[in-house]
């Protein structure tokens, strides 16, 4: 089954020779995804998201082909570009590809849950990404959600955030298990996979089958030091700063 977002077109499935496949454009049914022995997403981190739900029910294969504005879920699975998703392809048709199972975070509101793969985030990062949404495609591909950020950074006032280890299970990677952080912030950004925003590294550490979120909560500070210091997150080296 190939799954196309709203950047790509049949003509990048035929590239896969996906002749036999089904197309689907819009929301695939549940009886498509049990039907297929894979699926080919091409889009990216919003396309992924839109469909995690009903992929991860399935449990079917999935390569994701990355041809979105954002491919932070792609490039955490090693698949930089179509060029390689094609190579991965090509070995998972031939019987040789390898097939892995990673974690899933999920939101519970008080009627609903809604899974993420990439990171789920309050604060400063959530308004950057609200505002990047609006921006076009083009420009959210080519830094638009770094403008974003700094964009938030000029207007965004700290906020009160509490954060409790609610872990369910041991916990093996916490030095301070069970620790509560309660103070004013400027974000809170609970990472399954290193980066988002189109390869901004929020959690370098970050790993997709490890079983764990790593949580990355930066203290308030002026504007001036946030402007000074927002570049660092590209690199992740922004987690060694005391803030």
């Amino acid at each position: 089954l190939a799954i196309l977002g709203p950047n790509a077109s049949a003509r990048e499935a035929r590239a896969f020779d996906c002749s036999r496949c089904s197309v689907s454009v819009g929301e695939p049914s549940s009886e498509l995804l049990q039907d297929a022995d894979a699926v080919l997403v091409f889009g990216g981190d919003g396309t992924v998201h839109r469909h995690l739900a009903l992929l991860s029910e399935s449990a079917t294969p999935v390569l994701v082909v990355p041809h979105g504005s954002g491919n932070d879920f792609a490039r955490a699975l090693g698949i930089v570009n179509r060029s390689q998703a094609a190579v991965a392809w090509r070995r998972f048709c031939a019987g040789v590809g390898q097939v892995r199972n990673v974690d899933l975070g999920v939101v519970r509101a008080e009627d609903s849950e809604t899974l993420f793969c990439c990171s789920a985030s309050v604060g400063l990062d959530a308004d950057a990404n609200r505002r990047a949404n609006r921006y076009p495609r083009w420009l959210r591909a080519r830094g638009g959600y770094l403008l974003a950020g700094i964009t938030s950074a000029l207007t965004f006032r700290p906020q009160c955030f509490k954060i409790s280890d609610a872990a369910v299970g041991p916990v093996t990677h916490s030095a301070s298990a069970g620790a509560i952080i309660s103070e004013p912030g400027l974000l809170v950004a609970c990472a399954n996979a290193p980066a988002y925003g189109d390869g901004l590294r929020i959690a370098p550490e970050a790993r997709l089958d490890d079983g764990l979120l790593d949580v990355c909560f930066v203290r308030a500070m002026s504007r001036t030091r946030l402007l000074m210091v927002a570049r660092a997150v590209v690199s992740g080296t922004h987690v060694r700063l005391p803030e």
